[in-house]
């Protein structure tokens, strides 16, 4: 759990995901109060977008939610409900904007499509709030560029698109799934700003998902440290970056450039296990430096260890810096 002590506009406890006989998130809790930016960090195959998913009942098939418990403003909701609480009261943005666009609309038709969807608009008072919420997102001469469609308009412009679609239905939580890895670095930072502006004006509970833990350090209130399909470790930023208790934390800052230092960054040896090859006891134990016999036995839970953190790792309290 996060430090956080607000009544959380989102609560996920236990949450797992299946597909078929193969387990692809495991027994995720956490919470997100309004206002606050959960960063959720781990390699590729860590379950961090599934887990996303599974909040707005998007799971492709044959995935689907095999326990846990979500609950939105203090209310347990079903998947029916979950279908219910998307784009209306959580929008989610992705990584690569011109496979969530649809190539056959111009832009300010899918904007206008969400107003029409979720507030009730039509015709040209939901053409005109496109175009107003297609310039709040810094679309550059935007009356003219709501008439191109996908593929005329660069990244950039088209993340700006899919972030005016998402809060154009008035959300109070935007889920943001790697929405600057496509993209060059200053507009990265042009992106990762306007999202933040757009946090503070409106309020927004964030939950920022990346591979990049560098990003994250800048923007989160609180971090989730996820590897394959578990939460690892999950506290507030600044003390998770300054003492982290989980070894395969420290491993991701160990593989960060630090500037200023002159030890190059470690990789981290091997690979995240895939669905098949998840054992029974510690998921990280075969990349493991202070892997002890007892690691392989059982699968650690995630354990409060106060400050406002918790961690899964027998040997935590050897791991902290």
């Amino acid at each position: 759990m996060t430090a956080d002590t607000d009544q959380p506009l989102l609560e996920v406890r236990g949450l797992a995901v299946r597909f078929g006989a193969l387990t692809a998130v495991d027994d995720v809790s956490y919470r997100l109060a309004a206002g606050r930016t959960l960063g959720v960090v781990g390699e590729s195959g860590s379950g961090k977008t599934v887990s996303a998913l599974a909040l707005l009942d998007l799971v492709p098939p044959p995935g689907r939610i095999a326990a846990g418990a979500v609950r939105w403003q203090g209310r347990d909701v079903d998947a029916p409900a979950r279908h219910a609480l998307r784009g209306r009261h959580v929008a989610m943005i992705f990584q690569d904007p011109l496979s969530a666009l649809n190539p056959a609309l111009t832009i300010g038709a899918q904007v206008a499509e969400s107003l029409i969807l979720h507030q009730g608009l039509a015709g040209a008072a939901a053409r005109e709030a496109a175009l107003g919420w297609l310039e709040r997102v810094g679309l550059p001469e935007a009356r003219r560029q709501a008439a191109f469609y996908p593929h005329e308009l660069s990244g950039g412009l088209r993340q700006r698109a899919t972030i005016a679609i998402a809060l154009a239905c008035g959300p109070a939580m935007l889920i943001a799934d790697e929405p600057t890895t496509a993209l060059d670095v200053t507009v990265q930072a042009r992106i990762l700003d306007l999202l933040l502006d757009l946090q503070a004006e409106l309020g927004l509970a964030l939950q920022f998902i990346s591979h990049n833990l560098a990003v994250v350090s800048e923007i989160a209130d609180d971090i989730a440290v996820m590897y394959a399909g578990t939460i690892v470790e999950i506290g507030p930023a600044q003390r998770l970056f300054a003492a982290p208790h989980h070894p395969y934390t420290r491993a991701l800052l160990a593989a960060l450039p630090r500037p200023g230092q002159r030890r190059p960054p470690e990789p981290i040896a091997g690979m995240v296990p895939t669905l098949a090859e998840r054992a029974a006891g510690c998921l990280y134990a075969d990349r493991c430096p202070l892997v002890l016999p007892a690691c392989r036995l059982a699968r650690p839970r995630l354990t409060d260890i106060g400050d406002g953190r918790s961690t899964a790792c027998i040997r935590q309290g050897e791991v902290a810096a």
